[in-house]
C-alpha cells in the first residue's frame, strides 16, 4: 500500500490481470485498459492467462496529478506527453538533433517537458501509443 500516493496501472503486455479491492474488482483484460485507484487501496491480482507487464504511475497526491491516454491506430502525430511508450507497431520522432529516430514496441520516449514533446507519427495502421502528461497544479497568490 502507498498512503498518500494516487496510482494509474494501464495493461501494457499480456491477456489480463483483475485486481481485487474490498470495494469491487476491475479487470484489464486489452492492452491499453486501465484504471486510477488510491494508493491506500489493498489490492490482489490475479493473471486472467499467463504473465503481464503494466504501466504503473503513481504521484503524490496534492502535489501532482498525472492522466494516461491510449492512443490506438492514430491517424497522425501526436504532441504533449510527458513520456510516451509504443504499445504496438512503430514511430518516427525527431530527436533534438534534427535526425529522425524510431521508437518500437516497448520502447519509450521522455520529454523534457510535454508543452516541447516531439511529434510521435504512427508508421503502420496498427500502431498504439500509451501518453502520460505530469499536471503540476496552478499556486494561487
Amino acid at each position: 500500500m502507498f498512503p498518500t500516493m494516487d496510482r494509474h496501472l494501464t495493461l501494457i503486455e499480456g491477456r489480463g490481470i483483475v485486481l481485487r479491492a474490498a470495494s469491487g474488482s476491475m479487470r484489464l483484460a486489452r492492452v491499453g485498459d486501465g484504471v486510477a485507484f488510491p494508493g491506500e487501496q489493498a489490492l490482489n491480482g490475479e493473471l486472467i492467462d499467463g504473465p503481464v507487464r503494466v504501466w504503473n504511475v503513481m504521484t503524490r497526491r496534492g502535489t501532482v496529478t498525472a492522466s494516461i491516454h491510449v492512443h490506438r491506430n492514430p491517424p497522425a502525430a501526436l504532441y504533449a506527453y510527458d513520456v510516451a511508450l509504443v504499445i504496438a507497431g512503430e514511430f518516427a520522432w525527431h530527436s533534438p538533433g534534427g535526425h529522425e529516430e524510431i521508437a518500437g514496441t516497448g520502447e519509450g520516449v521522455r520529454a523534457v517537458t510535454a508543452v516541447d514533446a516531439p511529434a510521435l507519427q504512427p508508421l503502420c495502421k496498427l500502431s498504439q501509443l500509451l501518453c502520460t502528461v505530469i499536471h503540476t497544479p496552478v499556486t494561487q497568490l
